[in-house]
């Protein structure tokens, strides 16, 4: 039907060794405090809005010194943490919303490109080379029309205090 896709993936990159894992596999766990001991480069791959609390200290980043080495409380466990250690979250998902903290914790990219801004860009970066007083003209529409906006609500603003400041017939008025 097809072939199998290996759930723990290792390769070397510029970041040293670098791993692949599948977050549903269930020896990912085992193969973060792996990853964390021996300095890898992870990705972790296909997660949902919803993290695993073991990764909590890997996000908080919460170090501890145990002697001359550093640890990772780690599912419970004192990991062995190694600062090349490298952890990259990936996602399948549209516009994932995660916990604040979470959130907080991690630099999130968007590489998601629709068709249809791809064209938007695309056409300016045209219209803008071959046509450049086109491209002057579609600047200053643009700005009269944020200018419009901006017209209309204070107009609908003071519409609306008319209203509510009225007494007796609001059609008179």
């Amino acid at each position: 039907v097809g072939t199998p896709v290996p759930s723990v993936r290792k390769s070397r990159g510029r970041y040293g060794t670098v791993v692949t894992v599948r977050m549903g596999d269930k020896k990912a766990l085992e193969r973060i405090a792996m990853a964390l001991s021996f300095g890898e480069t992870l990705i972790l791959q296909d997660l949902g809005e919803e993290l695993d609390s073991a990764l909590d200290a890997v996000l908080r980043r919460a170090v501890l010194k145990r002697g001359r080495s550093d640890v990772v409380i780690f599912r419970g466990k004192e990991v062995e943490y190694n600062r090349s250690f490298r952890l990259y979250l990936q996602t399948r998902l549209q516009n994932p919303h995660y916990r604040p903290e979470v959130a907080a914790q991690v630099t999130m990219v968007n590489f998601a490109v629709t068709e249809a801004c791809l064209h938007q860009q695309l056409l300016s970066l045209v219209i803008f080379q071959e046509r450049p007083e086109l491209a002057a003209q579609s600047d200053e529409l643009f700005d009269e029309q944020l200018q419009a906006k901006v017209r209309l609500k204070e107009v609908e603003d003071q519409i609306l205090e008319a209203i509510s400041s009225a007494e007796g017939d609001l059609l008179a008025n």
